[in-house]
């Protein structure tokens, strides 16, 4: 059943993938501090990549791309529950790097 989610959650990031703003959630280390916004909806999927923890999450037919920092909540984060994701920013990628 996951696996089926999954599925969908790659194909609505390939369809949106051009458009697509990733954003993160908390700051690693010495990274600077940004402008923050709250992103929550519904947690699609969850994975892992390269040693960085990742979330898809769907509010109002868009779906956010975050890279979580704090390990702790994402372990506790559950598929199709509402989360609410604090001290996000919007971070530059290149469409080639996000491949899932």
């Amino acid at each position: 059943m996951i696996k089926i989610y999954l599925f969908f959650a790659i194909i609505l990031i390939s369809k949106t993938a051009s458009s697509q703003i990733t954003y993160q959630s908390g700051s690693y280390g010495k990274q600077k501090q940004k402008e923050y916004t709250i992103i929550s909806g519904n947690l699609l999927s969850k994975f892992t990549k390269n040693g960085f923890n990742w979330l898809l999450v769907q509010n109002k037919g868009k779906v956010y791309t975050v890279n979580v920092v704090d390990t702790t909540s994402y372990k506790n984060y559950e598929h199709k529950t509402w989360i609410v994701l604090n001290n996000c920013f919007a971070i530059e990628t290149q469409k080639s790097n996000m491949k899932y």
